[in-house]
């Protein structure tokens, strides 16, 4: 992975610190607000409400998933997220204090999560593109563009949630 402290650290260590990596990367310290700003950044025909709703089943049916995508995230190492150095601090941290993982956190950290990989839009194993030329029965060409995207899908539930959000 990356970053050895992720790998050891217990599940509600890694919650906690992304909570506070990557509130603070997206200025966002309400979890009520992430389902909005997700919105605002992917745009298209996803409503609020089931993007919450679905963020909030996927987080409740499978809170190792949303841990193994937060160390996903916080592994990488992108500047706009935070440094690996902020991510051992945020670690360290939480592993000070005796936390109690409620559902609303672990929401939230899948949200966050969420909102990162949306941020970063790479979350494709595989990107195809077909172009054909054809004739139609009146002689003239037809280009036809299929385009044919996998996304990774190691995350059941939240998986949903990124497609959902990467088609917009």
């Amino acid at each position: 992975m990356g970053l050895k402290e992720l790998d050891v650290a217990p599940p509600q260590h890694v919650i906690e610190a992304a909570i506070i990596v990557l509130g603070d990367a997206f200025e966002i310290d309400d979890p009520g607000d992430v389902a909005q700003r997700l919105l605002a950044i992917v745009g298209g025909d996803v409503d609020a409400a089931g993007l919450e709703k679905d963020l909030r089943e996927a987080a409740n049916s499978a809170a190792s998933d949303v841990v193994a995508l937060v160390k996903l995230v916080l592994a990488v190492d992108e500047p706009s997220i935070a440094s690996q150095a902020r991510v051992r601090s945020a670690v360290e941290m939480a592993g000070r204090k005796q936390l109690v993982v409620t559902p609303e956190m672990v929401y939230y950290c899948a949200a966050l999560a969420v909102y990162a990989v949306a941020m970063l839009r790479n979350p494709k194993k595989s990107s195809e593109e077909t172009i054909t030329i054809e004739d139609d029965p009146k002689g003239r060409k037809k280009i036809v563009i299929k385009k044919a995207e996998t996304y990774l899908d190691p995350f059941s539930p939240l998986a949903k949630v990124i497609e959902r959000i990467l088609k917009g």
